[in-house]
């Protein structure tokens, strides 16, 4: 749809009605990360510094049309659902993630694709707090990372959320050691650790 300074707004399902548009996006997301790598190949054999990327994805209702005045009008898409998607890309630094969905683009999008929890997250402008997961694949494909570093993840995360802080600071700790500078397992590594210091309230 536009330029955004470094960033680029794209939309799915918008002009053209596609009840695929939340599967279009993540497919078109997994793809970008694909050619990364071959444009950082190019750009290293140029003397060119390697560029990185990150994606957040949401899907929701928009108002769509052109916005402007009769001389000069660009046809866009206004909305809540727009706010939250743009959030959730800046969010990918706190996880050290390149591609994150909202709850509502996952249940969209099916099996379809794997992905890894990570929590909730209240991002700027939002009260209720929004299910967010990392797009790690589509069904079927191998994952950019060992399985078994996501099974390490995933037990620690349960063990986080039963609040056995030390427990899943040693399991998060093993996920680094299969997969070293994780992001997410360093997030909660690190947040279990100051939970052992000073326990939130139960609720």
């Amino acid at each position: 749809d536009k330029y955004l300074g470094d960033g680029i707004m794209a939309l799915f399902g918008i002009p053209v009605p596609s009840p695929e548009h939340a599967a279009e996006a993540c497919r078109a997301a997994l793809e970008c990360r694909a050619l990364l790598g071959p444009l950082n190949e190019e750009l290293a054999r140029e003397g060119l510094p390697r560029i990185s990327s990150r994606i957040g994805i949401h899907s929701g209702e928009a108002i769509a049309g052109y916005v402007g005045a009769a001389d000069r009008s660009d046809y866009t898409v206004l909305g809540d659902a727009v706010n939250l998607a743009a959030r959730l890309e800046g969010v990918n630094k706190e996880f050290g993630t390149s591609i994150l969905v909202s709850d509502a683009t996952r249940e969209r999008s099916g099996a379809r694709f794997r992905v890894r929890d990570l929590g909730h997250v209240r991002v700027v402008g939002k009260r209720e707090p929004v299910g967010i997961y990392e797009l790690l694949a589509a069904a079927g494909e191998p994952l950019p990372f060992d399985e078994a570093a996501l099974a390490e993840y995933e037990a620690a995360l349960a063990l986080f959320r039963g609040r056995r802080w030390a427990e899943a600071l040693e399991r998060f700790r093993r996920a680094l050691a299969r997969r070293p500078g994780d992001g997410p397992s360093h997030f909660y590594a690190e947040r279990a650790r100051s939970f052992l210091a000073a326990p939130p309230p139960e609720e």
